[in-house]
C-alpha cells in the first residue's frame, strides 16, 4: 500500500489544481472560463457553482480519500469501523 502513495499524491494535486472548476458541466460556461488560457490549473477565481474553497486546497472528496488512505495504511482489519470512527 505504501508503494502506491504516489498515485494518491498525484490525485491530490490534480484535485487541488482542478478544484476551481469542480461541478462546471455547462460546456459553454466552461469554455468561457478557460478561453485564451494556456494553463487553467489552480485558477485564482472559483467557478464552481456549489462551493468555494481557497485555490490550492483540496475538495471534500479528497479529504475523505485521505482519511480512507490513512485507514488502509493501518491494516486490513475492521476497515469500515475504523474509517467511520476517523471520519466522524
Amino acid at each position: 500500500m505504501k508503494n502506491n502513495l504516489h498515485v494518491f499524491l498525484g490525485a491530490t494535486v490534480a484535485d487541488a489544481a482542478a478544484r476551481p472548476l469542480h461541478w462546471v458541466y455547462n460546456q459553454k460556461k466552461l469554455n468561457s472560463y478557460i478561453k485564451g488560457k494556456k494553463d487553467f490549473s489552480f485558477l485564482k477565481e472559483n467557478k464552481s457553482p456549489f462551493y468555494n474553497i481557497k485555490t490550492g486546497k483540496v475538495s471534500g472528496y479528497n479529504e475523505i480519500g485521505q482519511v480512507m488512505f490513512k485507514t488502509l495504511l493501518e491494516g486490513n482489519e475492521n476497515i469500515n469501523q475504523r474509517f467511520k470512527k476517523k471520519y466522524s
